[in-house]
């Protein structure tokens, strides 16, 4: 009950930084975030957020942190390790990547790019065609690139590249 009355504390700070649309909290909205693909039980984060700058992220951490309120980033639920869910003792504020998706910078000498954590590698290698690049790693279609690095996961192609 502590915990839920902390979360409740910071509902009004979230919805100002995020508007309204980008704060789910209803148990209809958090079902879809209950899950990945993992063993582990369904248990639905106290609210979701849906950051679209990195500002949004640097203000929700510290608004967490200074109510010791677990963060629960979220890029495609496509994970096979059970880190995208909560456990059933801490809940927690859930992050979704979704709307950042950007590719941010490509630089063709040092063969690097910079994107947002909610691309797909399936996306970034459409849009890496231009420069004659390919991502050659495959965790899954939908798979995102900030969840592909949060758990080192490569997917089929690894051992080839």
């Amino acid at each position: 009950r502590i915990m839920e009355k902390r979360i409740e504390s910071v509902l009004p700070h979230l919805v100002k930084l995020f508007g309204e649309e980008h704060v789910h909290s209803s148990t209809e909205q958090l079902s879809v975030y209950s899950k990945d693909y993992s063993h582990h039980p369904r248990q639905s984060p106290w609210c979701a957020v849906f950051p679209k700058e990195t500002k949004e992220i640097i203000e929700l951490v510290k608004i967490c942190s200074n109510h010791s309120i677990p963060i629960i980033p979220y890029g495609q639920g496509t994970s096979l390790e059970g880190h995208t869910t909560t456990t059933i003792e801490h809940g927690g504020v859930l992050v979704s990547f979704s709307r950042m998706k950007a590719l941010i910078s490509v630089s063709v000498p040092d063969k690097q790019v910079r994107v947002q954590p909610g691309l797909s590698f399936q996306k970034l290698n459409d849009l890496l065609k231009p420069y004659n690049f390919y991502f050659p790693l495959d965790a899954g279609p939908q798979a995102s690139i900030g969840g592909m690095t949060s758990t080192n996961a490569s997917g089929t192609k690894a051992i080839r590249y």
